[in-house]
């Protein structure tokens, strides 16, 4: 009987690089670190879009209805209606690339490094290798699925076979070995903590109702954001202290229409009465909205 490997609270592990290999322009290893406040820039196709997607991408393929091991979404998603062929590296036509999610714990750095690989006879994409490496630098858990159709199987250095049943990249069988509950305790708290957002977002609406922040996470387009704004008090402040800054002056407050419905004011501070809708001060003041929004939510 295995015990299962200590790992520190979840609320101490944090989630610092994501690297990939072989997907999109990055044929060697790339690697991108996370920080409170991370900015991405370059020259055009550099790949800074492409790897933006991958967070996001990421936090879908943990979720508890993910159906792949790489979670790519419609059109609105990151994928853009892609498919996993699509963000392959070109060079060479291997149907498999490298992600590595590198976390920091109370004892130091660890990371998990998974295969992906898209089978022709499922179709759809699978974990083919699954590495864990502690603090120490030592590898705890390396397996690699048997070929298709006892692809669900892996086998150890030692030829040791177990079955972890990965449900998207959170393996569900964590008796299966020591360190599979802990890996899945990891993946689990990515789902729901990326925000993604469209380029273009929709213009929030005149009126809207207060939606409840803890069942709602914004659509791609940030549609719910004026919902999100009314709804919470938290959020509501931390939007009002950007409009409030002295380069933009402004005033947001959430006045009621009646029938549970609301409207958001984004006033002069000097030209309160004028009442002024957010909808009409200018299309980049409700852009933004959905920005502000996610940033709050951080």
């Amino acid at each position: 009987m295995q015990t299962r490997a200590s790992e520190p609270p979840l609320d101490r592990q944090q989630l610092i690089a994501v690297s990939v290999e072989r997907y999109r322009c990055f044929a060697r290893q790339a690697r991108l670190d996370l920080r409170p406040l991370t900015l991405l820039y370059g020259p055009n196709n550099a790949g800074k879009s492409a790897f933006l997607r991958v967070l996001p991408t990421l936090a879908n393929s943990v979720a508890a209805n993910a159906t792949s091991a790489w979670e790519i979404g419609g059109r609105d998603g990151p994928g853009r209606g892609s498919s996993f062929m699509d963000m392959l590296w070109r060079g060479k036509r291997l149907k498999k690339m490298e992600l590595t999610t590198h976390w920091r714990t109370a004892q130091g750095t660890r990371r998990d490094r998974f295969v992906l690989e898209y089978l022709d006879e499922l179709p759809g994409v699978v974990v083919a290798e699954v590495e864990v490496t502690d603090e120490a630098g030592a590898v705890v858990l390396g397996a690699q699925a048997l070929y298709h159709p006892k692809h669900e199987t892996f086998q150890l250095a030692d030829e040791t076979e177990l079955r972890p049943d990965f449900h998207g990249l959170v393996p569900r069988n964590i008796d299966a070995h020591a360190e599979l509950g802990p890996l899945a305790q990891r993946m689990k708290t990515l789902e729901g903590g990326v925000q993604w957002l469209l380029g273009t977002r929709a213009s929030p609406e005149l009126y809207v109702r207060p939606a409840d922040v803890r069942r709602v996470q914004m659509s791609p387009d940030g549609s719910e954001a004026a919902s999100m704004v009314v709804g919470s008090a938290e959020i509501r402040e931390s939007v009002r202290r950007f409009y409030a800054d002295p380069e933009i002056g402004r005033d947001l407050r959430v006045e009621s229409a009646g029938d549970g419905r609301h409207r958001l004011i984004l006033d002069s501070p000097s030209r309160t009465e004028w009442r002024i809708p957010l909808v009409d001060v200018g299309a980049s003041m409700g852009q933004v909205l959905p920005v502000l929004v996610a940033a709050a939510q951080a």
